[in-house]
């Protein structure tokens, strides 16, 4: 795959999360209250930033 259509993919990808989240944050809204719905953002950024954290960690432990 080119470096450019790759680049691409990427950021429609983003822009379809980035977009998708307005409207799962309105729905969510409707169930829970607001701090419930934070509190659940965070923990999904939590989850999906920990390989990154873990793999940093490896890299600066090793100089």
């Amino acid at each position: 795959m080119e470096k450019s259509i790759k680049n691409y993919a990427v950021l429609i990808l983003l822009a379809i999360i980035w977009g998708s989240s307005f409207i799962l944050m309105k729905r969510g809204l409707e169930v829970y209250s607001y701090t419930q719905v934070a509190a659940l953002r965070l923990f999904i950024a939590f989850l999906s930033l920990t390989p990154f954290l873990l793999r940093a960690v490896k890299v600066v432990q090793k100089k």
